[in-house]
């Protein structure tokens, strides 16, 4: 049996942006969980009409506890997981990435890889930039 390659998404209130990350990530990975953390739009329904897998958190708990029930979620429902992929419901992480980034896991079997939105800062709203940068720093 192939191992998993598994999308993890969190979002929040994300009805404008989920569909076209979740019909992006379909041309790469089979497998796609999405947490719904609290949302208060239709992600939830849109999420349930693309027939992916849907967490759907009762209220907001925030990105990090989300993450954290879409981790254990994942590790409990696929026996054969050979990585997750973390990406934002609001399409700042462009699925189309995935290429570059499934290559270098392939060839060099890292524990962990990283992808940087560095050079994306031109698309980014500047509030999302700013914070970024303060983060990082």
């Amino acid at each position: 049996m192939k191992k998993e390659i598994v999308a993890l998404i969190v979002a929040y209130n994300e009805e404008l942006y989920i569909s076209n990350v979740i019909n992006k990530l379909k041309k790469y990975l089979r497998e796609i969980v999405v947490v719904d953390d609290g949302s208060t739009d239709k992600t939830a329904e849109i999420v349930r009409r693309q027939k992916v897998s849907l967490v759907r958190l009762a209220e907001n708990q925030g990105k990090g506890k989300a993450l954290l029930i879409g981790f254990k979620y994942v590790l409990k429902e696929y026996q054969d997981l050979q990585a997750i992929v973390i990406l934002d419901g609001d399409g700042q992480h462009d699925p189309d990435d995935l290429t570059g980034l499934l290559k270098t896991f392939s060839d060099k079997r890292p524990d962990l890889l990283i992808g940087s939105r560095i050079n994306w800062r031109p698309q980014m709203p500047i509030l999302r930039m700013v914070w970024n940068v303060f983060i990082s720093y």
